[in-house]
């Protein structure tokens, strides 16, 4: 599942070209050109921590739970809803 028609959004952290790293766990039915050209404007996202601080931020706000989680929650309807516009 690759090309055009295809946005990939993948959970980050991995080391550079990570994609090319063969690794006999996986059993890889593609080629590595196959796995470069499916990789080639992927999105990926990276953990968020949130604070449990009640300070104030310079910003005026206070992040509490509630808040942070609506935060986030509009993040990954706008990120599902840009990339399945983005055809």
């Amino acid at each position: 599942m690759y090309g055009a028609k295809y946005h990939w959004i993948i959970v980050g952290g991995y080391p550079p070209d990570w994609w090319m790293a063969e690794d006999a766990q996986f059993n890889l039915t593609c080629s590595a050109a196959q796995l470069n050209d499916s990789i080639q404007g992927y999105i990926s996202t990276d953990v968020l921590p949130l604070s449990t601080s009640t300070k104030m931020t310079e910003s005026g706000l206070v992040c509490t739970m509630q808040s942070c989680n609506t935060l986030l929650f509009a993040d990954s309807l706008w990120t599902t809803h840009k990339g399945g516009n983005d055809t």
